[in-house]
């Protein structure tokens, strides 16, 4: 068995094999893709909860089942705004949209 290594020297050796990880633009590139993954679990979440199929939902969008696949896992490129309202209707649902500025929130829509 290995003897434990400590964090600081696993993130230096990260950062050692993929210097691309100290690049703010590529950190939060995959935040984005990490919350747009977590997004998606959660509409799965919620489909699942209505008791409501990738088939049923893809009938009320009116898109095909593997477009709500693209969805549920994430694909930035699926969640356009309108397709989440759609989504949401079709759970019974609606989407809010809020803006934040300090700590001002103000509902949008």
């Amino acid at each position: 068995m290995s003897p434990a290594r400590n964090w600081r020297d696993i993130k230096a050796e990260a950062h050692r094999l993929h210097p691309e990880l100290a690049d703010p633009a590529v950190r939060a590139e995959a935040a984005a893709h990490l919350d747009a993954y977590i997004a998606g679990y959660h509409l799965k979440e919620l489909r699942k909860a209505a008791g409501k199929t990738q088939a049923d939902v893809a009938a009320a969008l009116r898109v095909s089942q593997s477009r709500v696949s693209q969805i549920e896992n994430g694909d930035l490129g699926a969640m356009e705004l309108d397709t989440l309202r759609a989504y949401a209707e079709a759970l019974g649902g609606r989407v809010e949209i809020t803006l934040s500025v300090g700590q001002h929130t103000i509902k949008v829509a």
